[in-house]
């Protein structure tokens, strides 16, 4: 069964951010990392556990995944089959000490 995916409003605020910071530059490279973002986002109903383990709580684990240039902070909890984004933050910036 597919879990349930859902992007915080962080990680929706960093995307529009990336998206129009990017599209002032170059519109077409803008669409094609939107593309790779929101399928990611997609992958992660049937494929919740990629990425790095960062961090383990009661509420899941934190993972990280790199999708380039930026890194993708997302929660998985088992018992609930959620997937919760919190954050997409360019590998170049410090990672959130609590991307939630």
């Amino acid at each position: 069964m597919p879990y349930s995916v859902t992007v915080l409003p962080h990680a929706s605020a960093d995307v529009h951010s990336i998206l129009k910071e990017t599209g002032l530059h170059n519109l077409a490279y803008s669409l094609q990392l939107e593309l790779q973002i929101r399928s990611f986002f997609s992958s992660l109903e049937q494929q919740p556990f990629v990425g790095d383990i960062i961090k383990s709580s009661r509420h899941g684990d934190l993972r990280e995944y790199f999708v380039p240039p930026y890194r993708v902070y997302f929660t998985v909890n088992e018992l609930t089959e959620e997937v919760r984004v919190s954050r997409v933050i360019h590998y170049k910036r410090r990672p959130p000490r609590s991307p939630e």
